[in-house]
């Protein structure tokens, strides 16, 4: 069937019925275990139906997200990339009831997490940030008596689109025109600052477009110029144009390749620019690499360092941190997505668990800090409330500043009594926060 015909048919209200669309109008409980988006039935065809994508960079090149996989190949973008699903992995996780039941909490914790809590399925997660959106299919398993989700499957985004309607739709070989619906509780696709206007999100890898462009054809361009430079060249000026073949033998025969050959009695002049060549290129490069680290990471500075520049390197993690936490929102966005599917399913009420990530404490740190400070303040350096409160992760309710400073052998005491305890609360209650865990520490010290 032509496509004009396909959308004539649909004017005229005689659209044939294809088997997707029976199984998604007819979605079942029992066919929430079938994968729906099998490969060999999709179709990545352009539709007038589909809403276009709005990106700037790519709407006027005329490019889809697909380019954005050239991008992400990219050793630096790569390298950026691995950077902050580093810094998201590094993060621990805990269950919040919410509201639930118990039974929902164990439910969510022995059942579903092991399952889908894992270093795959964020890692597509928080690419969601760079390529705007990722779709993933849910498959999920009947136990007796519940729905368990037992697998993400990330699809890639050019089988997806949405209409005009800002409806999910998928592109099968049936039906690539239209696409069809997407059954509910099947697909959860998290997106990065979507919108009605743009419901397929704000690409990051978008904005590394043209600096991974020049970045690339800068090292080309560079590795030319070395081969012309940088080689020997050999220079023959002839009268008689039949010694050429002669001239040529003669320096293969030497090894020499590169040959500048003229009539005897013309001028050649190079003309250089004013400043070095290689350091024109390197300029260039190191701009691409700069830009790239800037979109990617939030400063250019988690990527080039200045050493002794304490403040500047606090700068960068700090905004970095920002990064982190921003790809954090996504990931407990999406999991907590699925817990609904998983309540609507197989429990009654209105809340359900949510899942909360936060940075694990390394008291090491803490420690060093506090032998830092000590030797400060025994140097005769004070040190405010509001100091305390920030380094040492504090509640201003759990203590006061004392009038006299205290010893060297009392502050080491009490910084090693405050590391046992607080080692032996993090064992005793693992789910529990690093600013809870600090709090309870200051409180059992305050009381013995």
């Amino acid at each position: 069937m032509g496509f004009m015909q396909k959308i004539r048919d649909k004017r005229n209200g005689n659209f044939e019925t294809k088997p997707f669309e029976v199984f998604a109008a007819n979605f079942k409980k029992t066919e929430l275990k079938d994968e729906f988006a099998l490969i060999e039935k999709l179709e990545y065809i352009g539709s007038p139906w589909e809403k276009p994508n709005p990106d700037i960079v790519l709407g006027k090149l005329g490019l889809t997200t697909e380019a954005l996989d050239d991008v992400a190949s990219d050793s630096i973008v790569d390298g950026c990339l691995d950077s902050v699903i580093n810094g998201v992995l590094a993060r621990e996780y805990e269950i919040q009831r919410n509201g639930a039941s118990t039974a929902e909490e164990k439910f969510i914790e022995r059942e579903v997490n092991p399952l889908i809590v894992n270093e795959e399925n964020i890692t597509q997660i928080v690419m969601a940030r760079f390529w705007g959106y990722q779709p993933f299919e849910i498959i999920w398993e009947f136990n007796g008596s519940k729905w368990i989700p037992v697998k993400l499957l990330a699809k890639h985004r050019k089988y997806f689109f949405y209409n005009y309607s800002n409806e999910l739709r998928i592109k099968t070989i049936n039906d690539w025109v239209e696409g069809i619906e997407v059954p509910k509780y099947k697909f959860i696709v998290p997106t990065f600052k979507s919108t009605w206007d743009n419901p397929y999100g704000e690409a990051k890898l978008s904005k590394c477009y043209w600096s991974v462009f020049f970045k690339k054809n800068t090292i080309k361009e560079w590795n030319e110029y070395c081969e012309t430079c940088g080689m020997p060249t050999a220079k023959i000026a002839y009268e008689n144009a039949n010694q050429l073949a002669e001239f040529k033998l003669r320096l293969e025969n030497m090894g020499i390749k590169r040959v500048l050959v003229y009539p005897k009695g013309t001028e050649i002049d190079m003309l250089k620019p004013d400043a070095p060549s290689h350091q024109i290129f390197a300029e260039i490069y190191n701009l691409c690499v700069k830009e790239i680290a800037t979109v990617i990471l939030g400063h250019e500075g988690s990527m080039q360092s200045t050493p002794g520049r304490l403040g500047a390197e606090k700068a960068a993690i700090n905004v970095r941190t920002d990064i982190i936490d921003s790809c954090i929102f996504l990931v407990e966005q999406t999991y907590n997505q699925i817990y609904q599917y998983s309540h609507e399913l197989n429990f009654a009420g209105k809340d359900h668990p949510l899942i909360h990530f936060y940075e694990k404490d390394n008291i090491d740190d803490y420690l060093k800090k506090a032998q830092y400070v000590n030797t400060l303040k025994l140097a005769g350096v004070n040190f405010s409330k509001e100091f305390y409160i920030e380094n040492f992760n504090l509640d201003e309710g759990y203590f006061e500043l004392a009038d006299a400073p205290p010893t060297e052998e009392e502050t080491q005491v009490s910084a090693k009594k405050f590391a046992m305890i607080y080692k032996d609360m993090a064992i005793e209650f693992p789910k529990h926060s690093k600013a809870e865990l600090m709090n309870l520490t200051n409180y059992i010290m305050t009381v013995k």
